[in-house]
């Protein structure tokens, strides 16, 4: 397991996040140290494959099997893989019917990065009830907080606030300021 300092150390040497300590770094560091005890041995990443040469994809997996040494196994479920330059195996299906590609407690971790502002808040509940029939353990969602991207038409649940995840059970964190280009939120669910 990772030391402290260690899982600092990788976060703020991560392209992923900004080349100080800043807030999105610091909400990672207390997401990783409620889960660090977990040996999670799969992940499913859950979107956001549409970046040339994988992009921030791959450096999204680098980073969770840098901070999870324990993860062999990665996947990934999008609506379109036709662009995905991830090396790892890509399922081309929608969120919201997950249950249809994926056994029961299929994955230890399932991270859905900018997703549930690409679908509607009506259709949260039933995605996340979804999502948590596939996962042993941990959901982890990122998403903007506020309305800074409210301009990208497929948002369709724009303005993300305060309280939307936690009423759903997530223990939630934000980091940036709310409703720029930079504020964002981590919301994570312990489902064993």
């Amino acid at each position: 397991m990772l030391t402290e300092t260690q899982a600092k150390e990788i976060i703020q040497k991560s392209p992923i996040f900004h080349n100080h300590w800043s807030t999105k770094c610091q909400t990672w560091f207390e997401m990783w140290r409620d889960l660090r005890t977990f040996k999670f041995n799969s992940l499913l990443n859950i979107g956001a494959l549409g970046e040339s040469e994988g992009g921030n994809t791959v450096r999204w997996m680098n980073f969770w099997r840098q901070m999870f040494p324990s993860i062999k196994i990665i996947e990934h479920l999008d609506l379109d893989a036709k662009q995905s330059k991830v090396p790892e195996k890509v399922t081309v299906g929608d969120v919201r019917n997950i249950d249809r590609f994926f056994p029961p407690n299929s994955w230890d971790v399932v991270f859905w990065c900018q997703g549930p502002e690409h679908i509607y808040r009506e259709e949260w509940v039933d995605t996340f009830e979804k999502i948590q029939k596939v996962l042993g353990d941990v959901l982890v969602i990122q998403c903007p907080w506020g309305s800074g991207y409210d301009d990208d038409p497929g948002h369709y649940s724009q303005s993300i606030r305060e309280g939307e995840f936690e009423q759903h059970g997530f223990k939630v964190l934000y980091n940036g300021k709310e409703n720029t280009r930079d504020a964002g939120i981590i919301a994570y669910k312990v489902i064993i």
